[in-house]
């Protein structure tokens, strides 16, 4: 690709001109030394920046999904000898192929989700008192994660401030890092315009990904971390020549020039040796987060705070400006959780198996799977639970609930002279699917209310429900087959149907109406997707996460359509359309399927055929062995992990 031809697309269709100037200045001034590529796995797959950028054509799919593979942590910012910013490439990548309408992928709906809840009026609380100039910002995952230590931060900063506000919401990150720019955009304009008009003038964050935020779109207000904020009037003046408007260019991938050269990996003492620039006490060892990567205020005042809590720190073979990703980060633990493990893996490597100390809750979640993993602030404010490794976080579904608890409880405690909940989203976003959700909502609880008041539940009783089936004769199998063969190819859920599948007709002509009709739908889709749709499923299934599927079934075949179906770790009713994009057989996919979707459907009918026994408090012997049986399929996937594990171990 040319300078000229960097400025348009495939098609002749102009590209961003963001996305034209990093093409162009990359082409230009890249060397392809492979200093970048030496420290990450996503350019180890794919090629030198300067190779990306020559190859890079927009209209093809494949192409617009290889930036989503980026981890966008910044480490070839880092190390690059001509002060390139190839993060930033990649980022105009993801927004071109958004803007192209190419940019979509199921694999991010989950995280998307989880953003959107987070703006909406049942999470967000503004709560800004009397004289309000600063607000605390804690962010999704540290709120969700750490709601006490939340409120413990905010009463730290009231004591020092009493006029500190608190805001409860997301800085839409998600978004901004897998290219929906305008949204989020949109959403922090609109909430520094708020802010602002409420005399606020200065945020502080706990999370760095949130002070980027502010950075990059919170025009009019000053940003601080909480650790800078903690440590003020204690650290050491700030480095020579860094300020406020430096961390700012920084932010947007202007990084300062020359640079200092790669990072290099330190090795970590061995346990019990002397750390000359800290107290004596346990030893943690310290990872800073990618998204803090160019801020050494945070660093200085992370490693303050903690020598004041009487700790003992070693930072990672890589550190600061040169610190490795956890592999959590821009969506690629869900697009590409290969190379989000091996991120991962190199990352907890570092840590040697100590006691690691971050300051980001995304990065302690990650690494508290494969190391002890604490929050800075945890060590700050209980440091007698992280000496002697007690420190919790909350995970899952808690941690919705915290944040609903942690408002009500701001709602309560701080004396607001101005309040809201954030009810606003950009025209076209939101509006419709939170409407869809009360809909759906409002018709379970009327679903409910319907079978209390008519009495409905009596007709799961065994002799009504023989009684159905007798009435019925041989249509009532057959009406079941056929909802069963046409459901996966609609995208509605098995589960509930296999469960009345149970409830009609007992745990053995269940389990044989049930796998029929399942496996007939999975058949339905395969041939839907090999014959009549295949467009519109390649369209949809555009990720790695697929293309190594199509890459797997091409080497094992048969073994794989097994695989999927005794370990779920891919979406049913979409699998079934992906496979008929496969090479395999259409006879070895269905006796496949059949086969080894057996054992889930066994254990939920038996268990569902129980239920109206239940219902009506007897409790049989069909339920403790459904049970039994649900829980052994359910380990399959565990049992799996460990032997990957294992597996991994033995490869070292």
């Amino acid at each position: 690709m040319s300078r000229k031809e960097a400025s348009t697309g495939h098609d002749g269709s102009p590209l961003r001109p963001a996305l034209a100037r990093q093409l162009a200045e990359t082409i230009e001034k890249c060397t392809g030394c492979g200093l970048c590529r030496e420290e990450c796995a996503f350019l180890q797959k794919h090629g030198t920046p300067l190779e990306i950028a020559r190859n890079f054509t927009p209209a093809h799919a494949s192409r617009q999904a290889l930036p989503f593979e980026c981890s966008l942590c910044r480490l070839c910012d880092a190390v690059c000898p001509a002060g390139l910013t190839p993060r930033d490439l990649f980022l105009e990548m993801r927004r071109e192929a958004v803007d192209r309408g190419q940019g979509s992928f199921p694999e991010h709906k989950g995280a998307l989700s989880y953003e959107k809840a987070g703006m909406s009026p049942l999470f967000t609380w503004y709560a800004l008192p009397a004289g309000c100039t600063s607000v605390l910002f804690p962010g999704c995952s540290f709120a969700g994660t750490r709601p006490g230590r939340t409120r413990e931060l905010y009463a730290t900063l009231r004591e020092k401030d009493p006029g500190v506000g608190v805001v409860l919401d997301c800085c839409g990150r998600i978004s901004s890092d897998l290219g929906r720019e305008d949204f989020a955009r949109s959403m922090m304009e609109e909430m520094a315009a708020y802010l602002l008009s409420q005399g606020v003038r200065e945020v502080i964050t706990v999370c760095p990904n949130c002070r980027d935020m502010f950075l990059d779109y919170g025009t009019g207000l000053s940003v601080r971390t909480v650790y800078e904020a903690l440590a003020a009037g204690k650290s050491p003046s700030p480095r020579a020549g860094e300020s406020r408007g430096a961390e700012e260019k920084q932010s947007t991938g202007q990084v300062p020039s020359p640079r200092a050269g790669k990072p290099r990996a330190q090795p970590l003492p061995a346990p019990g040796d002397a750390q000359p620039s800290s107290r004596a006490g346990k030893l943690l060892v310290l990872h800073d987060p990618c998204g803090a990567r160019f801020h050494h205020g945070s660093h200085d005042a992370v490693r303050l705070l903690l020598h004041q809590a009487g700790f003992s720190t070693q930072d990672m073979g890589h550190t600061r400006e040169g610190t490795l990703c956890c592999g959590n980060g821009a969506g690629v633990n869900a697009f590409s959780p290969e190379l989000s493990r091996q991120w991962l893996k190199r990352t907890s490597g570092e840590a040697g198996g100590r006691p690691a100390v971050t300051y980001c809750a995304g990065c302690a979640g990650a690494l508290g799977a494969c190391t002890p993993t604490a929050h800075v602030l945890d060590a700050v404010y209980d440091p007698e639970r992280v000496t002697s490794g007690r420190a919790t976080a909350s995970k899952g579904v808690v941690t919705f609930l915290n944040r609903i608890l942690l408002k009500r409880h701001f709602k309560g405690a701080v004396p607001a002279r101005a309040s809201r909940e954030r009810r606003f989203f950009p025209e076209g976003e939101g509006g419709k699917s939170r409407a869809g959700r009360l809909l759906i909502v409002a018709a379970v609880i009327a679903a409910i209310a319907a079978v209390r008041m008519t009495g409905a539940a009596d007709l799961l009783d065994k002799e009504h429900l023989q009684a159905f089936i007798e009435g019925a004769g041989s249509w009532a199998p057959l009406i079941y087959l056929l909802v069963y063969a046409v459901a996966p190819s609609l995208f509605l859920p098995g589960l509930p149907i296999t469960i009345v599948g149970g409830i009609l007709f007992g745990p053995f002509w269940g389990v044989v109406y049930t796998i029929t009709g399942a496996t007939a739908g999975a058949c339905f889709a395969f041939l839907i997707s090999r014959y009549a749709a295949r467009n519109w499923v390649a369209e949809k299934l555009r990720s790695p996460r697929w293309r190594a599927l199509d890459e797997g079934v091409q080497r094992q075949g048969w073994k794989v359509v097994a695989f999927t179906r005794l370990i779920p770790l891919f979406p049913f009713n979409l699998l079934n359309y992906a496979f008929g994009l496969t090479k395999i057989g259409f006879i070895p996919y269905a006796a496949a399927t059949f086969v080894f979707m057996l054992p889930a459907c066994i254990a939920f009918i038996v268990f569902s055929s129980s239920l109206p026994d239940l219902l009506h408090g007897r409790v049989s012997a069909s339920l403790f062995i459904g049970v039994l049986l649900i829980l052994t399929v359910s380990l399959i996937p565990v049992g799996y992990r460990a032997y990957r594990r294992r597996k991994d171990g033995h490869r070292e």
